[in-house]
């Protein structure tokens, strides 16, 4: 996929930034009567890479009721490959459960279609943060993850089908720790209601559940992964302690940080040399200092949106 010139990817994808300018990482809101989005990801995409063709069983995850099943479900060894870490996905088996309740998530969305990785990447450039795809593809009347945050904001962008999603307030602002499979409370709850052609922005750390409606339904979920302010100074001071011995210097032995204003001084006196002119201009995405949060959305803790 290209984009033209006159295409952003963030048009595609709401229409345009104003209102994601306005509510970004506070409050969700949804874009209805978009354009296509066949040239990007479409359920005859989906259903020919689970169905038609051949892949790693760790590209997939299955859910039911909102849990996540085992890793040897739908999965089948390959032919000269012993032991479950070569599975493949069994698409009849995978068929049989879609049909019988499951939801089914497809991981690896970027690298498995070029279309949805040139988008992805137009949109981390427009952005300035990496984003994370999945797809999910749920049955009639069902729950695809339980209720959840993710830690980062999350584009929902509805392909196949509808589905309501139940939002409420997060539990505490600009979170970086992934949910922990704890019960969650809907504080302030707000519903969705999505169709084909649909967006819906969820800020980072909302309380989010999905249930689809009478018929399959398939959605894109786009995560960000954000950079912070902090990412900013970490990198900026990073840079700076290599070439500033200053910042190098090992505390005195038994040293314990006093709370007189000598301390303070003396620390804003180091700090001093930290260049913040070197993280200037465009953020890049892709890069994060080491030990930072994981991606958001299902590889941040195990499920997703």
């Amino acid at each position: 996929m290209t984009l033209s010139e006159e295409t952003t990817a963030l048009g595609l994808l709401l229409g345009g930034r104003s209102e994601l300018d306005r509510c970004w990482e506070e409050e969700p809101f949804v874009v209805r009567g978009l354009p296509p989005f066949d040239d990007v990801c479409s359920l005859d995409d989906v259903n020919r890479l689970v169905f038609e063709e051949v892949h790693d069983r760790s590209f997939f995850r299955l859910f039911d009721g909102g849990v996540e099943q085992p890793a040897a479900t739908a999965a089948r060894r390959r032919e000269r490959a012993p032991g479950d870490n070569a599975a493949l996905l069994d698409p009849d088996e995978t068929r049989r459960l879609v049909a019988a309740g499951h939801t089914l998530v497809l991981e690896e969305v970027r690298t498995l279609l070029p279309a949805v990785d040139a988008f992805t990447r137009a949109l981390e450039s427009e952005l300035g943060h990496h984003c994370y795809c999945a797809a999910f593809l749920s049955p009639p009347d069902a729950v695809g993850a339980g209720a959840h945050w993710d830690v980062g904001s999350v584009f929902l962008r509805q392909l196949h089908g509808g589905k309501s999603w139940r939002l409420g307030r997060p539990v505490e602002p600009a979170i970086r720790r992934p949910w922990n499979r704890a019960s969650v409370t809907f504080e302030d709850p707000v519903t969705f209601e999505l169709g084909e052609g649909d967006c819906l922005y969820i800020p980072r750390g909302w309380i989010h559940e999905g249930h689809t409606q009478s018929k399959h339904a398939l959605h894109l979920s786009i995560a960000v992964q954000a950079t912070t302010w902090g990412d900013v100074l970490h990198a900026a001071l990073d840079r700076s302690e290599r070439s500033s011995p200053s910042l190098r210097e090992a505390l005195p032995p038994a040293w314990r940080m006093p709370s007189d204003q000598d301390a303070v001084t003396e620390l804003g006196r180091r700090l001093a040399g930290v260049d913040l002119g070197g993280v200037c201009g465009p953020v890049d995405p892709v890069r994060r200092r080491a030990g930072s949060a994981a991606a958001p959305g299902i590889s941040a803790w195990g499920t997703g949106s």
